[in-house]
């Protein structure tokens, strides 16, 4: 179950290349994604990063008690954007310019984490994407932040990106795993260990 990424799909679908397992993929908004393979209604999530909230509710590859990255997915980067017009500011460790909180896709909790640690006020009121930025270019927010990928996502319809830009660096970056519902971990060990095993072979010098 996922919430959108075509290179994480393209990553999964080699892993499980000559296995015999059958991908069946739903896509949801991410708060019902987490509690959907938590409460075991699926099985596996895609796209997770490894923060403590998720680490308790799912089973990760582990190496000596921490995320193994090495069986990661890849690499995301966190990004803050604005509208074109804005003189908002971020130089990696401050956000000058304005007073409104950074707002952010509900549930989001890597996201959430990373603007916690650098001490920005947030606000979980968007429920996606485009909702996020139609409240940044209506001057609800003066900064969003979301991952690369939905940003590249958003960008196919010029319409949802009009007007706005990201800024630079990066908000942060963290690794993202294929995770499991822990009980179907705890029972099918096996093949858990095996998909994660596969997913390092795509890149066996980590991500």
């Amino acid at each position: 179950m996922l919430d959108g990424s075509g290179t994480a799909v393209v990553a999964l679908r080699r892993a499980l290349e000559g296995t015999g397992i059958q991908l069946r993929l739903v896509y949801e908004p991410r708060n019902r994604c987490i509690a959907s393979v938590a409460a075991g209604t699926y099985q596996v999530l895609l796209l997770a990063s490894d923060t403590e909230a998720m680490l308790s509710q799912f089973a990760f590859p582990l190496r000596e008690g921490i995320p193994d990255t090495r069986k990661s997915l890849g690499v995301t980067e966190v990004l803050l954007v604005r509208r074109h017009d804005s003189s908002v500011r971020w130089d990696g460790s401050k956000l000058a310019g304005t007073s409104k909180p950074v707002i952010l896709i509900g549930g989001n909790r890597g996201t959430s984490a990373l603007l916690s640690a650098r001490g920005l006020a947030k606000s979980e009121a968007a429920g996606s994407v485009p909702q996020a930025l139609e409240m940044l270019r209506r001057g609800r927010t003066d900064a969003v932040a979301i991952r690369n990928a939905e940003w590249e996502h958003a960008r196919a319809d010029p319409r949802v990106v009009d007007g706005i830009e990201p800024m630079d660096p990066p908000l942060g970056r963290g690794s993202i795993f294929v995770v499991f519902n822990k009980a179907f971990a705890q029972s099918h060990e096996a093949l858990a260990q095996s998909i994660w095993n596969r997913i390092a072979n795509i890149h066996p010098d980590g991500p």
